[in-house]
This record gives C-alpha cells, structure tokens and sequence, in this order.
C-alpha cells in the first residue's frame, strides 16, 4: 500500500506544479482510481487475513515442577502474532501527508476549470475515490492495532511429576537428611 500512496502522491504533486490539458488531466484521474482500486482490495486481503487475530485467546500459565530433562530444552514459545498486529506509525504518517495533498490538486485543478470550461470528470473521480481509498486504509491501520483480548490462567501442579513430560521425579537426600527434590522451575535448577 505504501507504494501506492508513494505514486499517488507523485501524480498529484505533478499535477499541484503543473497546467495540464484536460486528456492529461483525466489519464491522470485513471491511474489514480486504478491506485484508489488497489489501496481497497489490498485493504480487504489483510481483512480476510486477519479476521481472526483479534480472537480472545487464552494463555495457560502452569506452575510445577520440570524434571531435569525437560529443564534442559525448555524454551519460552515465540508469539508472532502481535507482529503483524503492529501500528505502522511511518505508514500512518505518511497517510496523514497525502490527505491534505490530495486535498490541494482537488483545489487546484478545480480553480483551474472555475471560469465556465467543462471539467476533467475521470480526474475528479479518481481524486475522489484516492480520497476515500485513503480514508479506508487510515481506518484499517488503526483498526489492526493490537486490541488483545488474552486471558491468562494460572494452573499450579504440587505433584511429584514432571509438567512436562509427566514422568516422576526421583527425591534426592540432603546432607541433613532431608529429602528434596531435584527439580527444575522456570528454567531454573532447584533444591540441588
């Protein structure tokens, strides 16, 4: 999309600096509905791609004891989800600097056929479907910001088993006599 708003923004700065005749004006406009046209339909692919990541998803939380096996090769999982769910501020910004950009070469070329001439009407019309192509990915990029709704449940297992793997843990003796076990929690040795 960010390439598109960039040649849209290129076709109105040209036209902003520049007198055009009314044909130039209207394949103009063409160019700027068929980049309007794509700003939409990438729009609604990521909608379809992402209808499902604002989900309520539950994260369990278990608190137990890891045998030294499943200690060794524990690793925290990576959430890539919250990537894509990222806000582009470059993006936005760069959509904040094309509205008013676009608002202009409409104010311009307007003035510019105010004295009776007839209107270039296909760039009127790309201008105006830019403008609302626009408006719609401003609105999609705010609604992807990461809204989670993430329940966190914490499940504590006092158990002599493994959370992982489910094996029992061997009780190892302590000089005093004592018996501890040899246990690993949070990826972290204990009672060695």
């Amino acid at each position: 999309m960010r390439t598109l708003n960039q040649e849209a923004a290129e076709l109105l700065r040209a036209v902003a600096i520049s007198h055009f005749q009314k044909t130039v004006y209207n394949t103009v406009g063409e160019r700027l509905t068929s980049c309007a046209r794509q700003i939409v339909s990438t729009i609604k692919h990521q909608q379809a791609l992402l209808s499902g990541a604002h989900e309520k998803t539950t994260i369990r939380v278990i608190i137990g004891t890891i045998c030294g096996d499943c200690g060794n090769d524990f690793d925290e999982p990576k959430n890539e989800d919250t990537e894509l769910l990222q806000i582009d501020h470059e993006h936005l910004a760069e959509i904040d600097l094309l509205l008013p950009l676009v608002q202009e070469a409409y104010r311009i070329v307007k003035n510019r056929y105010a004295f009776g001439a007839s209107l270039p009407k296909s760039y009127f019309s790309g201008v105006d479907r830019l403008m609302r192509g626009i408006l719609l990915q401003r609105k999609h990029l705010l609604e992807i910001a990461p809204e989670q709704q993430t329940e966190i449940k914490v499940i504590e297992d006092p158990s002599d088993r493994c959370s992982q793997c489910g094996r029992e843990i061997p009780q190892n003796t302590n000089p005093d006599g004592a018996q501890a076990a040899s246990t690993t929690r949070d990826g972290f040795c204990r009672g060695d």
